[in-house]
């Protein structure tokens, strides 16, 4: 019975060795035997996770997301399709930010096969309407930047650049190392 529910009202996914419940209605994904998707045994089946029922219910649900649970991979942050030039930014919530060549749209989560799974280490954030344009810049020249070897234009540069890096995923990925003496202001950054 509970098997045949969670199907009708969301789906199993099996991922990097782990199994997953997406709901349709929350759009939220849980650990099958986590905590919260023994919440939703309780609280809609009357499964205590106590019980030797739960054991075999969680059994037959862990292994049904094994052999037939849709492989769909699960996002943090950031998901960037290269076929479609799309990148996807969750906000940590339930609001994911698909940006385009042609603007930004707002979808769901699950729509499009996306799927991210929150953190809950992560702050939601949402997108500002409006911005002055160089608000990063003023704000980057509040430090104590030597000019030795880089102008602070091509440092401003290099730090806007690893910033816009970190959110297309990559096996590789660039260090940024500051150098300078005490007080020139390497840990503020």
């Amino acid at each position: 019975v509970a098997l045949s529910h969670l199907l009708k009202t969301g789906r199993l996914i099996h991922f990097s060795n782990q199994s997953y419940f997406f709901e349709n209605a929350t759009k939220a994904v849980c650990i099958i035997g986590g905590t919260d998707f023994d919440t939703i045994l309780w609280s809609r089946f009357g499964i205590n996770p106590k019980t030797e029922e739960y054991k075999f219910v969680l059994c037959e649900i862990d292994m049904t997301a094994r052999t037939k649970g849709g492989d769909i991979p699960l996002r943090k942050l950031a998901y960037y399709n290269p076929t479609s030039f799309t990148l996807y930014l969750f906000n940590g919530n339930d609001t994911i930010y698909k940006c385009t060549p042609n603007g930004v749209t707002v979808i769901e989560n699950g729509d499009e096969d996306v799927v991210f799974i929150k953190d809950p280490n992560f702050e939601p954030f949402s997108l500002l309407e409006s911005y002055e344009k160089d608000f990063m810049f003023k704000v980057f020249k509040l430090f104590n930047l030597d000019e030795a070897r880089l102008t602070l234009w091509q440092q401003y540069d290099v730090i806007r650049l690893f910033i816009y890096y970190s959110f297309f995923y990559s096996d590789k990925r660039p260090i940024l190392h500051f150098v300078g003496q005490q007080g020139s202001g390497k840990s503020t950054l």
